[in-house]
């Protein structure tokens, strides 16, 4: 007997039974799956906030092109005031005050007067492109997988009468929201990055009417 209990004593000093091993295995397989899902979460996050900072500049850079050229408009074409203003281009009528797939006007940039047009294009999958484009040339694409819910507004327009009677219509802002879906329109896991500003003003269509007709608008 006593040989046995040393020679059992001596074995489980040198390893373990199997239902020690079962056991280290499933903890060690629990921790592995606890890591890995960790670990998931962390770079699915990390890719989250990459699409959304990627996002963010992209609407940027759209907004601050935007901004540049409205800044500079001297007359505004679309929707279309009563009566039209000095805008030479044939615009697409829209009811005043609802949201308006098009921005159309001209603007003076560097010495010239072009016709500047921003256009949500619709694509596939409800997406939306922002495209730009001057004097009815190809446009560019300025952004593209845009949500649905981008959309341009403008607001019903100023009005003056000049002393000989005739009506001057211009505008003193435009709203533009852009929504840029990650990774794209209609996916399973979307994130949503918007930039929105409703008060871009519009510098100079004032000073044109006032011109036109000879007394401040």
């Amino acid at each position: 007997m006593s040989a046995s209990k040393s020679f059992t004593r001596a074995w489980r000093e040198d390893g373990f039974t199997l239902v020690e091993l079962v056991i280290a295995m499933v903890i060690f397989a629990l921790v592995v799956v606890s890591v890995d899902a960790s670990v998931t979460v962390l770079n699915g996050r990390a890719n989250g906030m990459s699409q959304s900072t990627q996002a963010i500049d992209q609407l940027q850079v759209a907004e601050q092109t935007i901004v540049r050229d409205v800044h500079a408009a001297n007359s505004w074409c679309t929707p279309v005031p009563t009566p039209l203003y000095g805008c030479a281009a044939t615009p697409t009528a829209t009811p005043t005050g609802a949201p308006n797939p098009d921005l159309i006007f001209t603007a003076n940039l560097n010495g010239a007067t072009p016709t500047i047009e921003f256009k949500l294009v619709p694509g596939a999958s409800g997406s939306q492109t922002l495209t730009m484009s001057k004097n009815a040339g190809a446009p560019v694409t300025l952004l593209s997988n845009l949500d649905p819910s981008s959309t341009f507004t403008v607001p019903n327009p100023v009005q003056v009468v000049a002393p000989n009677g005739t009506t001057y219509s211009y505008y003193t802002s435009i709203g533009v929201t852009l929504t840029m879906d990650s990774p794209r329109v209609g996916a399973p896991r979307v994130t949503k990055t918007t930039l929105a500003d409703n008060t871009i003003e519009v510098w100079n269509v004032e000073y044109a009417c006032s011109a036109a007709k000879g007394s401040s608008c």
